[in-house]
């Protein structure tokens, strides 16, 4: 019946409603009947702004996870929303129903039904077309709805229609009511000052004339001639023409002239209210009132704040609606189950997620907070490792528990290398400050790789819709690999210079500096950028190649597929990309410091110093104390901690350190 009465519909052309009628206050005047929303400039200036931006965020389905938290998960739902049926997409869709909810304040779906009973359609039934009904008697709040397509009445069950309502209307509590209602006059305001406008320049470009004879009474017939003469030589193409008139004639102008009425200061207060009542600044729907006092920094706050005063309120009541009318097909359970936006990803949102991170680093920085404390506030990962505090002006880490006291104060003696015989206290202070300055520069790296993350996501996302997503994701990922190795040159090339610096004095002596542009370490930088970047980009491959690979195999479409990698980018990136920046410090470090050795020519050993924590590896706590030619490997086969060109599981997220002696 539903899919018969959508046929019909579709075979007649649908003209746009009025509003019904509505008498303003102190006027006996039915401008509810005069005035089409769908028809008037401004207010499809404002609703045309709100269609284009709504879909901006994508819908998405959240669950509430064991923390009680929301967190996206896959739905039919956003798979029929993507692809409501065979003639239009989603977009198409809601940009029709949301611009119907604005304008009338009702915005209708239909619900076509498998022969199982499940929604597998959605169709747009314009509000002029359908109306709720309900007994007499008032037993029921609706019993149907009478959908009219064509001239004929077809009564539709209530669990077949998506009834989407602006507020509950006082006059009908079954409907919802548009705020434009309230601005019929301005609306009708703006419609006639434009037919006036209109009217003026059909006729002469000029108000009205009032053509009379001065000496002679003219007949009818007379009279009728006349006009019709003037209005042949000084309307249409012909404007402007001189005439002559054969008798003494007095030509008034009759009414006022378009600079009389000042028609743009007219139509200023219209554009103002109706812009102030929909949630739109004229500024952003390019109205008059707006551009009037438009600069490129108060446009920028203004459509901040279109989308916070229209655009958000409004998908909140869309995607509560949505909840109780559509996702109850699919789920019982609409407590821990809800329809929401994804905001993540809007453009004039971000500045705000900018200044949280700013005012967060700050906070970090300042000693207020602990680094994990921070990635908790910014929804990063929480890396256990990092739960310290940045305090003093050298930006010292003291791990929390601690006030900086614990930590052994070093004489003289103990910052010497030279000497072989050191206590427990000073190989536990020499570590600990090493340590300190490697994870100082985690957040820095991370920061630095993070961006690269960012792109790659961009790239396979719009990479997998050109063909084959596997390959053409490893395309993408490797399109990038040039980026990567300039980025890891550059943080690597800062990394030795510091570290190799920092060790200098005690290794080299205070009158001596450490060479960071020795052919040497340049070289080594450069194959080591090179093997880093080859190791990263497979594992991203690997990774990606894993999650396309799982969406095929559930037949997921390529949209939903891009939505798992986007939403895998964005949980696993800062994990990652911190993953890699400890692994970067930690290997160029141990390189920097081992080449500054090599450089003072007069440190010919070197020295495995474990961990002093418990996370050490037992196979790096069985070799603390060995010694070595400065030139040879320690047992383990790495030429010094985080070496590179060694075992993977003697390297990743190796915290040992080194000494030197002569």
């Amino acid at each position: 019946m539903i899919r018969e009465a959508i046929r019909k519909s579709l075979s007649k052309f649908l003209f746009p409603t009025t509003y019904s009628s509505v008498f303003m206050p102190r006027s006996r005047f039915n401008y509810a009947k005069e005035v089409n929303g769908w028809q008037s400039s401004i207010i499809m200036a404002c609703v045309g702004w709100i269609q284009r931006t709504f879909p901006e965020a994508p819908i998405m389905v959240q669950k509430r996870n064991k923390d009680y938290e929301w967190e996206e998960v896959e739905s039919p739902l956003v798979e029929l929303l993507d692809n409501p049926n065979p003639y239009y997409d989603g977009l198409l869709l809601q940009s029709a129903y949301i611009a119907d909810l604005i304008i009338s304040g009702n915005a209708y779906l239909l619900k076509v039904r498998s022969g199982a009973g499940r929604v597998v359609q959605l169709w747009w039934v314009p509000s002029g077309l359908i109306q709720p009904k309900w007994p007499d008697g008032g037993s029921e709040f609706i019993s149907h709805y009478d959908y009219s397509p064509g001239g004929q009445v077809v009564k539709v069950d209530p669990k077949d229609v998506v009834h989407y309502r602006l507020g509950i209307d006082p006059d009908n509590l079954r409907k919802g009511r548009s705020p434009l209602q309230s601005l019929l006059r301005e609306a009708f305001t703006d419609d006639e000052a434009a037919n006036m406008t209109a009217a003026l320049l059909k006729n002469m470009g000029v108000p009205g004339l009032l053509i009379s004879p001065m000496n002679d009474t003219v007949s009818p017939q007379d009279a009728d001639a006349v006009k019709q003469y003037v209005k042949e030589r000084t309307t249409g193409d012909r404007r402007g023409e001189p005439i002559v008139i054969g008798s003494a004639t007095k030509v008034d102008t009759f009414g006022f002239n378009p600079q009389q009425m000042d028609l743009k200061s007219l139509r200023r207060i219209p554009e103002e209210r109706i812009s102030a009542v929909l949630g739109v600044p004229a500024i952003v729907a390019g109205l008059g009132a707006g551009l009037d006092r438009s600069t490129f920094s108060n446009m920028a706050e203004a459509r901040e704040m279109a989308y916070e005063s229209g655009i958000i309120p409004l998908q909140k009541i869309v995607g509560s609606q949505t909840k109780h009318q559509l996702l109850s097909e699919f789920t019982d359970d609409l407590v821990n189950y809800r329809v929401a936006y994804d905001l993540s990803e809007i453009r004039v949102l971000q500045e705000d997620e900018d200044k949280l991170s700013t005012r967060t680093i700050t906070q970090v920085q300042g000693g207020v907070c602990k680094v994990t404390d921070a990635q908790r506030l910014l929804g990063l990962p929480i890396d256990d490792s990092q739960d310290f505090y940045l305090r003093g002006f050298t930006v010292m880490p003291v791990r929390s528990g601690e006030d900086g006291s614990q930590i052994p104060q070093e004489s003289e003696g103990e910052k010497s290398l030279k000497s072989a015989g050191w206590t427990e206290e000073q190989k536990t202070a020499f570590w600990k400050r090493i340590d300190r300055e490697r994870i100082g520069w985690w957040g820095v790296a991370q920061q630095r790789i993070e961006p690269l993350y960012t792109e790659e996501a961009k790239a396979v996302q719009k990479a997998i819709k050109s063909g084959a997503m596997a390959k053409e994701a490893e395309k993408a990922i490797n399109g990038l690999k040039e980026d990567w190795i300039k980025a890891i040159e550059k943080l690597t090339l800062n990394i030795v210079q510091h570290f190799g610096a920092e060790i200098a004095p005690e290794t080299m002596g205070k009158a001596t500096q450490f060479d960071v542009t020795q052919r040497l370490v340049r070289a080594w930088i450069a194959s080591h950028a090179a093997e880093s970047v080859k190791s990263i980009l497979a594992t991203n491959l690997d990774e990606v190649r894993s999650v396309i690979l799982a969406g095929t195999e559930e037949n997921m479409s390529v949209s939903q597929i891009g939505r798992k990698l986007r939403d895998f980018y964005t949980d696993r990136s800062p994990y990652k990309a911190m993953r890699v920046a400890r692994t970067e410090v930690a290997q160029s470090a141990g390189f920097a410091q081992h080449e500054s050795a090599i450089q003072s020519g007069v440190m010919k050993k070197h020295i495995w110093l474990s961990s002093r924590d418990d996370r050490v590896r037992d196979s790096h706590a069985v070799i603390d104390g060995e010694e070595k030619p400065i030139n040879e490997p320690y047992s383990n086969g790495l030429m010094f901690p985080g070496d590179g060109a060694g075992d993977p599981a003697e390297t990743i997220q190796c915290r040992c350190v080194e000494r030197f002696t002569n």
